[in-house]
């Protein structure tokens, strides 16, 4: 089964804007998309995002911490053109 971004963003609580921040910012990875270039998001998809957010509301820490993930992340998916989960 698929998902639209507004169904996910829904479902996640988050804003539609704020989920799209997160793609382009390298947070989550970029999902795949249909004929019409909307975005179609599996379970497997939404999951990365419940893994992320968890991640972020959790960490009491250092929000560098974070940060520095993301800009590592970041940096490998515009090497590779692909999303690379942050060590």
């Amino acid at each position: 089964m698929s998902y639209t971004t507004k169904e996910v963003a829904d479902a996640l609580k988050v804003s539609k804007p704020t989920l799209l921040r997160w793609i382009r910012e390298g947070f989550i990875p970029d999902v795949n998309k249909d004929g019409r270039s909307w975005r179609t998001w599996t379970e497997e998809d939404v999951e990365k995002v419940r893994k992320f957010m968890e991640m972020y509301h959790h960490s009491t820490s250092d929000k560098d911490v974070l940060r520095k993930q993301k800009i590592r992340a970041y940096a490998q998916f515009g090497k590779r053109n692909k999303y690379v989960e942050p060590s």
